[in-house]
């Protein structure tokens, strides 16, 4: 599925498509089997217009390109995460690079959370497409 949008540039009109992926719905089936199809609509729903923010924001060398999520305890700020990179991945980023913590055991979990969600194999295999993840 691809979501088309429009942005403006320099007073000029661009049309822009967001591919929804492999990655997409890889994260799109993982999060309705973990929250419903209810909770992971709102999820794609929230994050669908912050990644079209971040792309106007990359194309646009005067708007500001640092993004940081905030939220409470269990507000869903990984889920909203996963779903940034795979739509991230699906429209040809192949890094990303996201600071997950204040301490090591955040950071361990936020990387455990992403191997599970993206099916990373525990040993680094670069023959296959798989994402790697190092920290």
């Amino acid at each position: 599925m691809e979501e088309k949008y429009k942005i403006e540039d320099n007073g000029f009109t661009k049309n822009r498509i967001i591919k929804q992926g492999f990655y997409f719905n890889k994260v799109y089936e993982k999060h309705v089997d973990s929250y419903g199809e209810f909770g992971a609509g709102n999820i794609r729903d929230n994050i669908m217009p912050t990644f079209k923010n971040a792309l106007e924001q990359y194309e646009d060398e005067n708007k500001n390109n640092n993004m940081l999520l905030v939220g409470k305890v269990q507000s869903g700020k990984t889920s909203n995460l996963e779903m940034f990179t795979a739509l991230a991945l699906d429209n040809g980023y192949n890094m990303v690079v996201i600071y997950g913590g204040y301490d090591s055991s955040l950071l361990t979990q936020t990387k455990d959370r992403f191997t599970d969600t993206f099916d990373i194999p525990k040993d680094i295999d670069y023959s296959n497409k798989a994402p790697v993840i190092f920290s």
